[in-house]
């Protein structure tokens, strides 16, 4: 897969027409190899299985992101910082990671730690519960708790973007 999607991407982009222009030929990989990747886990017949087979394939595309990972502090909504060095942004970003509420591989982080690096960007990734263990509406209280806690924490909304995936 990771094969058929680089000739793909190197296709695409030697007849001028990359995904996305301003992405680097790494980065549009990553982002393609990703998708096939968590497509064929959520096709597994078992959430066990699907979870297992994702993070078997963590594939490192830009092997070290200029970015600082730090775990939220006690008593704030469990996720990651990643603060991309030596940025200057006033934006902060609130990600919230695909996987159909179902998991959060170690691929996912490292593409947040890419995305933060090419964005210059701190963002916060919420860690949100996870289905079946924890059943709707339980991530959707954990991305409230983590944008209210960012306004508290004095982030201003004018200058907080929410994205993500799925």
């Amino acid at each position: 897969w990771l094969m058929a999607t680089t000739f793909g991407v190197l296709a695409r982009r030697a007849v001028g027409r990359p995904l996305v222009a301003q992405w680097s030929i790494p980065f549009e990989i990553g982002t393609l190899f990703f998708r096939r990747q968590f497509n064929h886990a959520l096709a597994l017949p078992d959430i066990t299985q699907s979870r297992a087979y994702f993070d078997s394939l963590y594939t490192v595309v830009v092997a070290n992101p200029q970015v600082d990972v730090r775990p939220s502090a006690a008593g704030q909504p469990r996720g990651d910082w990643f603060i991309p060095r030596g940025h200057d942004s006033a934006l902060t970003l609130l990600y919230f990671h695909g996987g159909g509420y179902a998991f959060y591989g170690a691929v996912s982080r490292h593409f947040i730690a890419m995305l933060a690096e090419m964005l210059q960007v701190p963002i916060f990734a919420p860690d949100y519960r996870l289905t079946p263990e924890h059943p709707h509406p339980a991530q959707i209280d954990d991305g409230l708790a983590a944008y209210r806690y960012l306004l508290d924490a004095g982030i201003d909304h004018k200058r907080l973007v929410v994205g993500g995936y799925s």
